[in-house]
């Protein structure tokens, strides 16, 4: 639990950072356009990965079912 004198050294220490209200808005502006970016390039990387995922999967069942049809086992590291 924080006591006064720990709210009292933070409340301190953000001033020393953001000494006012507009570099506080400034500074959490530029924080969440880049945490927007970074989020946006997480989604999309998910999706990619899961177009590729699709994509394998479904070349391996091809695969399969050629090397069923032609009679031949399939390879192995």
């Amino acid at each position: 639990m924080l006591t006064k004198a720990d709210i009292d050294w933070i409340i301190n220490e953000m001033k020393r950072v953001f000494p006012t209200k507009k570099d506080t808005v400034d500074k959490m502006d530029e924080i969440s356009a880049k945490l927007d970016t970074f989020v946006g390039e997480i989604k999309n990387t998910r999706e990619v990965q899961e177009l590729h995922t699709k994509d394998h999967a479904r070349i391996t069942k091809r695969f399969e079912r050629i090397e069923k049809h032609i009679r031949i086992s399939p390879l192995t590291d």
